[in-house]
């Protein structure tokens, strides 16, 4: 590959990641990381696409830990550990539990609970399995619901990471309209079935 290729590559990877975070309302988090003046390069290219994992969700924190033998035949290799909240991630989870109490359902049966694990799971796609991840909501964790990304030594897709974020909270913020949309509603009243014969016997007596 020579270098006006090198310098192709970058420049659609960096102004797909920059429309996309535009499009978000996160381009200016993305600046504060790199400056306004990147150049375009492979390293560039990089930079761009390690930062921009973090500019989705208002609270990312990333931790990492070195690798360390576990035992004679196990090695646990070097991975990255991105935690990460949103205000709509607290919303969500909080409609979620008024709906549970409004309509006396439990969080199993709650179908907006199965759909934002669905857009989770398929969001958390990537072309690589040196990754995994957590999705934790707010009855697990008191501090609120949250993302856990795991990214192992040779994980290498970080390009897709934030569509994949920015698709999560789009998802989350549908789900929120139609919770609200549903809590706005009056509950359905609960008809209670006429007795059988062997219930008014039981009844009478």
């Amino acid at each position: 590959m020579n270098i006006n290729e090198d310098i192709l590559r970058a420049s659609v990877s960096i102004l797909s990641i920059a429309k996309l975070l535009y499009d978000h309302g996160k381009l200016d988090l993305l600046f504060d990381y790199i400056g306004s003046d990147t150049d375009l390069s492979w390293d560039s290219q990089c930079l761009v696409e390690q930062c921009a994992c973090e500019c989705v969700f208002q609270d990312t924190r990333i931790y990492h830990h070195e690798g360390k033998k576990v035992s004679h035949t196990e090695y646990e290799e070097d991975r990255d550990t991105f935690v990460l909240r949103d205000p709509l991630l607290n919303r969500f989870d909080q409609l979620c539990r008024e709906y549970e109490a409004k309509y006396g359902i439990s969080r199993i049966e709650n179908n907006f609970v199965r759909q934002m694990e669905n857009a989770v799971h398929v969001a958390m796609q990537f072309p690589n399995y040196c990754y995994d991840y957590l999705w934790i909501d707010g009855t697990k964790d008191r501090k609120g619901p949250k993302l856990v990304l795991f990214l192992f030594e040779e994980f290498d897709s970080y390009e897709r990471i934030p569509e994949a974020l920015c698709a999560i909270l789009d998802a989350c913020a549908y789900e929120i309209s139609q919770l609200e949309e549903k809590l706005a509603q009056p509950a359905d009243k609960v008809i209670p079935l006429p007795l059988t014969p062997s219930d008014e016997q039981k009844e009478a007596a």
